[in-house]
């Protein structure tokens, strides 16, 4: 429901035709009400009128109700963003799909805006180590398929942002949508329950050595990858990762491109000899026709979009075939 303010007293403007309907109600129940105790008047117009009145008050009040929710400038435009990332959620996975949020001031707008049943959890701006009270809450959130995060001012790996660092480390991100200065963030939450090993080199500094997934697939699911990195010398570049999926003829269907950890393990901190795990998201299509697929990764400079090359003399890994039922 809206703010419990008075519906036409409004601090951004004064709502005229609410504060008219609103007075005319008070009036005509003002008027039954003296009607009523008239000894001399007519009782039974009297109750004709209050039983008019009565479908008449509720429709008026749930129409102002309505102005009012479509109006209201105390938390911004109806259809601010953080409004509108919530709902963009929503629209992609539905209702059992759990959102993290973060942010400094904003719950009263998903309070009063947002009208699903989708489970929230919210987050003030914490340093990494997380309290040890918020770990149930983003396990909690990480046991179904999906999961969101929506921040507010937060750039991509801000260091006052633990709840993304716990989930960039722990769920398999998709990536970022920017509605303005708010970020949604997809997260898929299902394990990697398959190894396979790799042993390839990128570079002269890297070393992949397995990667974990899962298999069979089904179109519009999540693919959670999980590289296991073995660096041979701390490298001076902080690469990206890229993962695509192939069709038989070599063509893109699907394609995700991210930093380690999302941005909070850059790989010129990686350090030689200690291995690092790297769990990304690629989701598949929902009209993937079912059939087998290939799966490349690489990693390449931002700065520049250069690929590192590969000991098999290529500038990807094949990380081998996928089927889709």
């Amino acid at each position: 429901m809206p703010n419990s303010d008075l519906a036409w007293w409004q601090p951004w403007r004064f709502d005229g035709l609410a504060f008219g309907l609103s007075l005319g109600l008070v009036i005509g129940s003002a008027w039954l009400l003296w009607r009523s105790l008239t000894p001399d008047r007519d009782k039974d117009l009297s109750r004709r009128l209050t039983y008019a009145l009565i479908p008449l008050t509720i429709a008026i009040t749930s129409m102002l109700l309505v102005r009012y929710f479509n109006t209201d400038q105390q938390f911004g435009p109806p259809h601010e963003p953080y409004t509108r990332a919530l709902n963009a959620a929503v629209a992609q996975t539905g209702v059992d799909a759990p959102l993290v949020t973060v942010h400094d001031t904003h719950y009263h707008i998903a309070m009063n805006r947002f009208k699903t049943r989708a489970p929230l959890i919210g987050f003030a701006r914490q340093n990494w180590p997380l309290p040890e009270t918020a770990l149930p809450l983003l396990e909690a959130a990480t046991t179904g398929q999906r999961t969101w995060l929506v921040t507010i001012g937060f750039p991509p790996a801000a260091p006052d942002n633990a709840a993304e660092q716990w989930l960039a480390r722990n769920a398999f991100k998709t990536g970022d949508t920017w509605f303005d200065d708010v970020r949604l963030v997809g997260f898929g939450t299902a394990p990697a329950t398959t190894t396979r090993p790799i042993d390839a080199r990128l570079g002269a500094t890297l070393r992949l050595l397995e990667v974990h997934l899962v298999e069979p697939l089904r179109p519009g699911q999540v693919l959670p990858v999980e590289f296991v990195w073995q660096p041979l010398s701390q490298p001076a570049v902080n690469y990206n990762l890229f993962l695509q999926l192939l069709d038989a003829e070599g063509a893109l269907v699907a394609q995700h491109d991210n930093p380690p950890q999302g941005g909070y393990a850059p790989t010129s901190t990686w350090q030689p000899d200690i291995q690092i795990s790297d769990r990304h998201g690629l989701i598949l299509p929902p009209d993937l026709i079912p059939g087998s697929y290939r799966l490349i990764a690489g990693l390449y400079d931002p700065a520049t979009g250069q690929r590192l090359a590969v000991s098999s003399g290529t500038d990807f890994v094949d990380l081998g075939r996928l089927k889709v039922e």
